[in-house]
């Protein structure tokens, strides 16, 4: 036997021919597979619209057996920003300053880069959506701190979200678009750039160093993490992260050879080194 359908469609009660159906307001057409609720817009109120209150709205909210089916909330809309802060903050308990550090680099070169003006309109977002809550301690002479913890349902949300395919970022960098015009402007100059870029991506690698060291010194591990251990997902980051630093350095050194080479001189070796500070002397007793 065929099973009924709580599906619900609603129609005005219109016609082919113009006329309108006879069928009384609010009233359900019952038949295998599909429930059809005509309404009429013969006189009163009702012309295509659920009141509510009304028997129709009744009709609608019931299933054909007569119990109430439930509305489904449908879950929020989520930004990436707000994965990265359940992500964090699925590690353990920070509070919105924590979390706001992330933002800067190192820690955005391995994870995700936002202003700190994007950060707690997106944290109140997440606590009204049920995904985090909070806390507030009271600090002597500073405002009050908030420390936020995430929801089971913010752990379910993201579990779900880790497995989907991950959306393409556009890519909007500047630097490509000066590359592609270069050949516009002054050699000597264009030199210059990319070797103030190359060092930059050098600086860059060295604080993504430090900044792994420093978390494996706060968790006091060594060595690489397992798969199935919490800091593999930051270490297997921090690997992408210092390859693409370290291409992006040697594609700027490589840059800056051929400009220096095009504006008639050799490309200078690196910064200069500092002219290391004199020893102290011994103080005598």
């Amino acid at each position: 036997m065929a099973e009924r359908s709580s599906r619900i469609i609603i129609r005005t009660g219109k016609r082919s021919g113009g006329s309108r159906d006879s069928v009384a307001r609010g009233s359900v057409t019952q038949g295998l597979g599909t429930q059809t609720l005509v309404m009429s817009g013969a006189g009163g109120a009702g012309k295509g619209k659920v009141r509510k209150g009304t028997a129709t709205e009744s009709a609608i909210r019931k299933s054909p057996t007569g119990r109430k089916s439930p509305i489904k909330k449908s879950p929020i809309k989520m930004s990436s920003l707000g994965y990265a802060l359940l992500s964090l903050l699925a590690r353990r308990e920070r509070s919105g300053y924590e979390l706001s550090s992330f933002s800067s680099p190192p820690q955005s070169l391995t994870l995700w880069s936002a202003g700190h003006s994007q950060i707690y309109p997106e944290l109140a977002k997440l606590a009204k959506a049920g995904y985090v809550t909070f806390s507030t301690v009271q600090v002597t002479n500073r405002p009050d701190k908030k420390i936020y913890q995430v929801t089971e349902a913010g752990l379910d949300r993201l579990r779900h979200w880790a497995v989907e395919p991950p959306k393409r970022s556009p890519q909007r960098q500047d630097l490509n678009i000066k590359t592609h015009a270069a050949w516009l402007a002054d050699p000597a100059a264009m030199c210059a750039l990319f070797r103030a870029q190359a060092e930059q991506a050098e600086d860059d690698l060295l604080r993504i160093k430090e900044h792994w060291s420093k978390i494996q010194a706060i968790n006091g591990t060594t060595g690489t993490p397992k798969v199935s251990e919490r800091l593999f997902g930051t270490y297997a980051n921090v690997r992408l992260a210092l390859a693409n630093t370290k291409e992006r350095a040697d594609w700027c050194r490589w840059l800056e050879k051929q400009f220096a080479a095009l504006a008639g001189g050799p490309p200078r070796r690196g910064r200069k080194e500092r002219a290391p500070l004199p020893k102290p002397r011994p103080r005598s007793r």
